[in-house]
């Protein structure tokens, strides 16, 4: 059984909530399957699966590296709640501007465990407030990074990183970037629910879908996918699938290339529950998962250089949906 094997195990236990009879899991490198949780972003998931299997009394884990693994995920867990406070703290300052938030947190709360979903930063939209909140966080001693008319810009303030966003995923330069911020500001419209009863304000679930496909297919072509995303997939599916207006997002999804994506990210979601065998296009999309990360601080590599990567990523990608 490989690594990469095994973590689709505790993830299916962990997801099914109950262990797996007849299966051996000799030879295990627990610090490998370590390591490689953590860079997939499903480290808290793998552990409760092997929680809920070795409950069961037949999986060869020692106390050291269960302590280490407990050990890690705690101290994950804690990371993440301290984000979370210190999110809130950025809405409370910039109040009573609204605190959109994009991604991270409002991914999180489809989590069983909100904390057991790793995020970096925060990213935020305001309604165009974006400079009125630059202001506020440097009148507070904060630094905001101004001048900069791109997608975000960045914020930092009481160890939290912000990304304000101008735009939602593009710059909004060209014609087409130009007309599906159009289609995403049409979509999010006013409908937004209190994260928890904060300030921290969550989309509706017709702009969470399009939003998270299209971060998916960014991450592709910039930093590699990860499985996190594609749990994040299953969790929101699981949840809002009846409550998203398909009919309504279906000419932005079809202009922004990702309608054939979110049929991809199903079926996967699927193959990892155990309901569906993997084809070569599914097979294609988990070679994908665990490529090599594209390392961003790369900066000396020459501009052509990063485009043909990108060109030959977008290929394969044409190749997998």
């Amino acid at each position: 059984m490989t690594t990469k094997e095994t973590i689709y195990i505790f993830i299916n236990i962990s997801l099914r909530g109950e262990a797996r009879k007849g299966l051996a899991f000799d030879n295990i490198n627990w610090k490998e399957l370590l390591e490689l949780s953590m860079a997939q972003g499903v480290l808290a998931i793998v552990w409760n699966g092997i929680e809920i299997q070795a409950a069961e009394g037949n999986l060869p884990i020692s106390v050291a590296d269960k302590m280490l693994w407990h050990g890690m995920v705690r101290k994950s867990e804690g990371e993440m709640n301290n984000m979370r406070r210190q999110a809130e703290e950025f809405a409370a300052l910039i109040s009573p501007l609204p605190c959109v938030v994009l991604k991270g947190p409002d991914y999180a709360r489809y989590w069983p465990v909100a904390s057991q979903r790793v995020f970096g930063d925060l990213d935020i939209w305001s309604y165009g407030h974006q400079d009125e909140i630059n202001r506020k966080v440097t009148e507070a001693g904060g630094e905001a990074e101004t001048g900069n008319d791109s997608k975000h810009n960045e914020i930092h303030i009481n160890g939290l990183r912000v990304e304000n966003h101008r735009y939602f995923v593009s710059d909004g330069k060209t014609l087409r970037e130009h007309q599906i911020e159009e289609m995403m500001c049409d979509v999010i419209g006013n409908d937004f629910t209190p994260i928890d009863g904060g300030l921290l304000l969550a989309p509706n679930a017709n702009f969470s879908t399009l939003m998270m496909l299209k971060h998916v297919q960014n991450h592709f072509l910039y930093e590699g996918v990860r499985l996190r995303l594609v749990m994040d997939w299953y969790f929101f599916m699981k949840i809002e699938r009846d409550n998203i207006d398909w009919k309504k997002i279906s000419t932005a999804m079809n202009a922004m290339n990702i309608a054939h994506l979110a049929e991809l990210l199903t079926q996967y979601c699927e193959v990892i529950e155990g309901k569906r065998e993997k084809n070569k296009r599914l097979q294609q999309f988990e070679d994908l998962l665990f490529e090599p990360e594209m390392d961003r601080r790369l900066t000396l590599i020459p501009s052509v250089i990063r485009v043909c990567k990108r060109c030959i990523k977008r290929w394969r990608w044409r190749d997998v949906v």
